[in-house]
């Protein structure tokens, strides 16, 4: 990837994050606990979000790249925003996904449902390295 004059070049960028599964939630404590028993969260610990290649711009971005949960990947294309902000680099993406496609049963018990369909915010900011964007 290439920065510079406030433009970007996507060619090139490749990525990846890694997020804890703690950091999945309902909001309402008792579904949170069952929520991580669900999905084997001891064993599974993470999700990963992979870009493989970017293109498109100069605000929008066509991703491509792998996405893990569960100890499953699977492939996606999905859209992303990218700036510059005061020399920072921010990207915003989401991804949604359904448990189910990674082998993981929702659940419904004493009232409390995990509902399949699941939203990752991806957020970053980037700071330039010394002379990494020209």
């Amino acid at each position: 990837m290439d920065v510079s004059g406030g433009s970007i070049n996507p060619s090139g960028a490749t990525g990846w994050i890694e997020a804890d599964v703690e950091q999945l939630g309902t909001g309402k404590k008792l579904e949170d606990i069952a929520l991580r028993k669900q999905i084997d969260a001891k064993k599974y610990p993470t999700v990963r979000y992979e870009v493989r290649s970017a293109e498109g711009g100069p605000d929008g971005f066509k991703l491509s790249g792998a996405f893990t949960f569960h100890g499953v990947t699977q492939e996606f294309v999905e859209e992303a925003k990218a700036s510059v902000q005061g020399g920072r680099l921010v990207v915003e993406a989401e991804h949604t996904f359904d448990i189910r496609d990674f082998g993981v049963k929702p659940f419904k018990l004493l009232g409390m449902q995990i509902k399949p369909d699941v939203r990752l915010v991806v957020h970053l900011v980037g700071q330039e390295a010394a002379g990494a964007w020209g």
